[in-house]
Order: structure tokens, then sequence, then C-alpha cells
């Protein structure tokens, strides 16, 4: 097995067609462990003093382990050193990115972390924010209790996900009975004012229209207002666009949107890996807010995923109530620390991570 060390754009490029491959081999896996959106965040989302580093792990020709990581703070004394790392974050969109390893060689994120020890001359920390217990660096201790790599764990909150199991009927009766009045009730209202047309998988313009169109919608609500939405955090416009094109091109992206009165009243994005779902955003005309728009377009955009067989999971991101009524359960994220075991210092590295992240 080798360790290829890449740290340029242009190196990283290529890369891509391997990377695209083993992400579609790892179920589970999130479009922010993506070459599309890993190689735009470290084009775009950095800062002029950050620098990044990507590990990729070959079992002769067939990748088996991509790790993008940020090279964080470097401390210690002349001949004993902790380099930490992180992989990439931003709490407005990019909440959990783990390393991708093939099912089955867990073991390899040994290897790659005697490389960061020897490329680095010190101690590797690796610092990984939400991810659940199915990820791929949790699934190293689940399975190697007596591994080389000692690890702090810590609860990182939770998030929500939907199982579309079944036939779209089954799904809607396990739904709370005054919510789906509701739904229904929103639905024939709305429908009296003005015809309703919902388009799903938009394809008939470009990925560029499609984001636009969606991220002036989101600016002109209560996200623009409050400067979190696309086109007011700095890098994050360059970022999406430049990801959902890949999106677009590897065939992932769900552009979803409802019309009335010859208006888009709401959209949504969604991103498709395998039988996983991400629903990455929304945003809706606050002018038909009383109409619920973005949640009669999420109901319509499940019954549309159930009539493409495009049924599994739907990730829905953080724990927010308003996916409650959504028969949503809750699956647990954790942070993670992961270090090389080493007879003396693995307690007091416990011991000093527990002072601090307590």
């Amino acid at each position: 097995m080798s360790v290829k060390d890449i740290r340029t754009l242009e190196e990283l490029e290529l890369y891509e067609k391997d990377w695209n491959n083993l992400i579609e081999k790892c179920p589970g896996s999130l479009p922010m462990q993506s070459y599309a959106w890993i190689s735009a965040y470290f084009r775009y989302k950095l800062q002029h003093d950050e620098k990044w580093i990507c590990l990729f792990a070959y079992n002769e020709s067939e990748l088996i382990a991509v790790y993008p990581l940020l090279i964080n703070r470097r401390i210690g004394l002349p001949g004993f050193y902790f380099q930490t790392f992180k992989t990439p974050f931003d709490p407005f969109h990019t909440t959990r990115v783990d390393g991708l390893i093939l099912q089955g060689k867990e073991n390899i994120l040994e290897l790659l972390f005697n490389h960061l020890k020897i490329s680095f001359n010190a101690i590797p920390l690796l610092h990984i924010n939400g991810i659940p217990d199915s990820s791929a660096s949790l699934l190293y201790f689940n399975k190697r209790k007596k591994g080389v790599l000692a690890s702090y764990k810590k609860k990182g909150g939770k998030e929500y996900l939907i199982n579309l199991t079944g036939t779209f009927q089954e799904y809607c009766k396990q739904l709370n009975k005054k919510f789906r009045k509701k739904i229904t009730h929103r639905l024939k209202k709305i429908s009296e004012k003005a015809d309703l047309i919902f388009i799903f998988k938009e394809n008939n313009r470009t990925n560029k229209e499609n984001f636009e169109i969606f991220s002036q919608l989101e600016n002109s609500g209560w996200k623009g207002e409050k400067k979190t939405a696309i086109l007011n955090r700095q890098g994050d416009r360059e970022l999406f666009l430049s990801a959902t094109n890949k999106f677009h091109e590897y065939g992932w992206i769900r552009w979803n949107f409802v019309e009335a009165e010859n208006i888009i009243i709401a959209a949504r994005l969604f991103v498709r890996i395998n039988n996983t779902t991400v629903s990455f955003k929304t945003a809706y005309n606050e002018d038909y807010s009383k109409y619920g728009p973005g949640k009669l377009l999420f109901y319509k955009s499940v019954q549309n995923f159930y009539e493409r067989n495009e049924t599994g999971e739907i990730v829905l991101g953080n724990l927010y109530n308003r996916f409650s009524d959504w028969n949503a359960s809750e699956r647990k994220l954790f942070n993670i620390i992961i270090f090389p075991k080493h007879i003396f210092l693995t307690p007091l590295i416990k011991l000093y991570l527990f002072i601090k992240y307590k």
C-alpha cells in the first residue's frame, strides 16, 4: 500500500476520477466529501494563511482512502512537536466532513497517520467535527480495539434523517394526521389562488441559471437580512457554483422548484449520491409564507423521489424542530480527536483534551 501527498489544486484535479469512483463505493457518503466540494472549498473558502493537504491511499492501483485536511497549529519544543489538523468545516454549510475509506479497509488510517508523522516530523492530532458512528474514522475504533491509534470522543450534536421505504402512501400514513391535513389544506388554498407548477430535477436551464435563481430567492428573505444567505458570505457563491456545476456533471444534483403566478415561490437543492440524498439548501418567497411553500415543495419532492425510485436516506442536517413533522429520526454525532498511541503521552493527551473540551 502507498500514500500520495497532494498539496496543490492542479495535482488534486488529477485524482478526480479515482475520488468519484471511491465515493460511489462508500455507502452514506455526503457531497461534502466529494472532490467537487473539497476542491472548491480549498479554492474559495480558505483564509490567506491557511494551508491544506490531501492524502490518498492506494492498494496497488485501487484508491481505498482519501483524507482532505487543513493544516492547523504546530505546538511544542524543538525536537518534540504536535501538529494539529482538521477536516474542512464551516458551521453554515459544511458541518461534517470525514475521510473516505473503502469498507473493510479502516486500518489504512494507521498508514495515513504514520505518513503525517514522518512528513511533519511531529505527533499528528486530527480534529473531526460532527460525524456519526458509521463514519470511516469512527469505524476504525469500533473495529480495531487494539490499533495503534487513540482517540478522544465527545458528543457533537444530532442531525435529522428520513428513511424512505415502502410506498409514498405508506410514508404519508406515518405522518401526524393533523400535519397531513395541514399540507393538504395549504395545497388546496394556494391552488385556488394560482396554478401551482412543481418542477423536479430541473434540467432545461443550465446549473448556473438554476443556482442564480435559487441564490436570489434565498437572499430576498430573512437569510438575506441576517447576512447568512449564499450571496452574503465571502466565497460561498463561488464555492456553491463551482461544486454544483460538478454535481450537475456527475448527475447528482436535484434542483426542485414550485411556481405560482409565473414566479418561483420556493426552491430546494438536493444532492444524491448512491442511496443518500442530502437536503442541502432551501429558499422561499416570503410573500407566500402563510402557505408554507417550502414545506409543500418538500412534500412533493418526497413524492417525486418515490416516483423516480430514488428512495433510501434523506439527510436533513442539523437538528431543527421544523423537521419533526416529517417522521424524521435523530442520529447522534460526535467530535473526535485522533492521535497515535504512546505509553506515556496518551493518558496526558486525553487528560488535556478532557480539560479543554469538557
